[in-house]
């Protein structure tokens, strides 16, 4: 299809295509307002090796330490950490029911520890974030071994404390109402172009259609994706 044939559809079809442009940015809205906003609030914990008196020394307890952050990512999602968080808060979950709303990440060659919680609630997300880091700091302490020196061979340290979140991540309102009004237009035109009759040749007008939109939405996905958690 060439320009004129667009701007032809538009002016046939104008009506038919705004009323549907518009329910599908009224079902954009709907999913917003039906979807439960989720918050996420994340603290960090740094790892580090105790009793380093020399390079050589620090080099290879770098190394230890890389290794052991490997481990302690078990331990943050683990009774160990997550049972004494559960009853300092008074949480009417088990420590595997939590695990699930928590994520533990650490940063391409870094000895840190990301921890990122999801609730529907901000208070309780950056609560349990910073409760879930400071046992997680409590837990290192119990289970590193000492250094022969007097001092435990890893320490850890809150560096990030978490915050409330004031805004949600979940749902991706402004991103579900692109698609809606993008999704509305799609239809819209098609109904245009299509007319009443399906045939071979509208399936092919109907797909030069899409095209801007589904190379608009590939291009966008990885950094923007439609997300409702």
């Amino acid at each position: 299809m060439e320009l004129r044939d667009y701007v032809a559809v538009l002016r046939k079809y104008w009506r038919s295509i705004t009323s549907v442009t518009f329910l599908g940015v009224i079902a954009a809205v709907a999913l917003n307002y039906l979807v439960t906003p989720t918050y996420t609030a994340k603290t960090a914990v740094f790892f580090s090796v105790s009793g380093a008196t020399s390079a050589s020394d620090l080099a290879q307890g770098t190394t230890f330490t890389s290794k052991q952050v490997e481990s302690y990512v078990e331990v943050a999602t683990s009774p160990l950490v997550l049972q004494p968080v559960i009853s300092g808060l008074k949480l009417p979950e088990s420590p595997e029911t939590l695990a699930r709303h928590i994520k533990v990440t650490v940063p391409t060659n870094t000895s840190v520890i990301n921890i990122t919680v999801d609730d529907t609630d901000p208070d309780a997300a950056g609560a349990i974030a910073n409760a879930t880091g400071n046992q997680l700091v409590t837990a290192v302490s119990s289970l590193s071994p000492d250094n022969g020196k007097g001092q435990k061979a890893v320490t850890a340290t809150i560096i990030t404390p978490a915050s409330v979140p004031s805004v949600p991540t979940s749902p991706k309102t402004a991103q579900n109402l692109a698609l809606g009004l993008l999704l509305g237009l799609f239809l819209g035109a098609g109904q245009g172009s299509c007319g009443t009759a399906w045939t071979p040749g509208c399936a092919l007008r109907l797909t030069s259609l899409s095209l801007p939109i589904l190379r608009w939405w590939g291009a966008s996905a990885t950094t923007r994706p439609l997300s409702v958690d």
